[in-house]
């Protein structure tokens, strides 16, 4: 017997040069997952200048084929991003692509852990991911 489930993962922009992604269990080591699918370089524990000039300690600091710097910080509420370039239409959209790409592992990793497997993932013309899981029972 297969079983369909509609999962949604709500994005919040929580500040001008912040946003986060709530209901993060595993954080740094799932959006690792979702860096890598992209190929953008990531190295762990820098420092970068947010848009307020501000240094900011990250947990992982996330470099684009574009050359655009990204940082990552894992808090108690999930996980944030800071960025230089913020009003940055090209920052913006690998931010997006980045905050997909966890989501999906997240979501992955939810359902390995409650028997379920993944059987085939599309893509929508809207930019959206589609899985098709399957538990056996």
């Amino acid at each position: 017997m297969s079983v369909v489930c509609k999962i949604n993962i709500n994005l919040v922009r929580a500040n001008a040069n912040r946003s986060h992604i709530n209901g993060v269990g595993l954080g740094i080591a799932i959006l690792t997952q979702g860096i890598q699918e992209l190929n953008y370089a990531i190295a762990k524990e820098k420092e970068l200048v947010d848009c307020d000039n501000q240094v900011k300690k990250v947990d992982l600091l996330i470099q684009t084929i574009d050359g655009k710097e990204i940082g990552a910080i894992q808090t108690e509420e999930g996980i944030e991003f800071v960025t230089k370039d913020l009003e940055c239409a090209i920052t913006q959209d690998a931010i997006k692509k980045i905050k997909q790409r966890y989501s999906k592992y997240l979501v992955l990793h939810e359902l390995k852990h409650k028997g379920y497997e993944k059987i085939k993932e599309e893509r929508l013309p809207n930019g959206a991911i589609r899985m098709v899981v399957e538990k056996w029972e």
